[in-house]
């Protein structure tokens, strides 16, 4: 007797997960990336898919790739404090730090303790007033 394919809303096979945890653990963000979205499509009601890929975009250095992915489980999910965190990072990232500063001060209201979430909206609200000036300065300069 063989085992049934799961459903597609059951989530990735363990063969699958184990494929994806290769490809990591080899540093090929680029195709553990491609086959993380094909399971994303596969498994789409899969919310923790979807943040994997997310992740695997940030170590892959393609914060814009994984900034929907995110802004789309911050609605979902508006309390989550690794989305925000992440949500965060990315904005920092592409150093849109006028966006930072709410998913920091969201995170913050989710986990007021959060020395990372503190730090990072100070760091965040001060580049997003400072860098503008400091850019102005080198053009008339």
């Amino acid at each position: 007797m063989h085992k049934q394919n799961p459903q597609p809303n059951n989530g990735p096979t363990q063969s699958e997960r184990s494929h994806i945890a290769g490809l990591l653990t080899d540093r090929k963000l680029d195709k553990a990336a491609r086959f993380t979205e094909q399971l994303v499509d596969k498994y789409p009601s899969q919310r923790a898919l979807r943040f994997s890929l997310a992740l695997i975009h940030i170590v892959a250095g393609n914060h814009a790739s994984a900034l929907p992915l995110l802004t789309e489980l911050d609605t979902e999910d508006p309390k989550n404090p690794q989305i925000l965190k992440q949500l965060a990072v990315c904005h920092t990232a592409l150093e849109d730090h006028r966006s930072a500063v709410p998913c920091f001060l969201k995170w913050l209201e989710v986990e007021p303790d959060s020395v990372p979430a503190l730090c990072g909206v100070g760091s965040a609200y001060n580049d997003s007033i400072t860098k503008p000036q400091s850019i102005w300065k080198r053009r008339i300069g």
